[in-house]
């Protein structure tokens, strides 16, 4: 019920499988198809590793080879080694705060995969692929 639901959570009788969270803050690959009902993170909140929903992800560790931004590009749109799929994601010129990106000499295996050394990515192909959508988004370097 909606009483029930912990601090900077509300109850939604209906939402999508997943929602923002520390490690991925927009999230790209979510279906909004209705699941079960239950709490999700408020408007501006997100998920942390502790399962809590938190305004500010900071603290939140990223992963090897990466590192958070205060304002990042949207999930996908960073450029990746290797491509899985030939579907195009939709990459806008917004910024995605507490963004995990790949550091400086590092790139994303694929798309919403590990960050890996850019000489791993070249070993594997003959040059890293770009953007698949061949934006960027301005301020952020990789």
């Amino acid at each position: 019920m909606a009483s029930d639901c912990p601090v900077n959570e509300q109850y939604h009788r209906c939402g999508p499988r997943c929602g923002p969270s520390c490690a991925r803050p927009e999230p790209q690959k979510c279906s909004d198809e209705c699941i079960l009902p239950g709490c999700r993170c408020k408007t501006g909140f997100f998920r942390n590793s502790a399962g809590m929903c938190v305004a500010d992800c900071s603290t939140e560790p990223c992963g090897e080879g990466m590192q958070r931004h205060s304002c990042g590009v949207m999930e996908g749109c960073e450029p990746v080694c290797l491509r899985r799929s030939r579907r195009v994601l939709r990459c806008e010129n917004k910024c995605v705060k507490n963004a995990c990106q790949c550091e400086p000499g590092y790139i994303r295996e694929y798309v919403g995969g590990m960050c890996i050394p850019m000489e791993e990515c070249n070993v594997r192909r003959k040059k890293p692929s770009e953007n698949p959508t061949g934006t960027s988004f301005k301020g952020i370097a990789w």
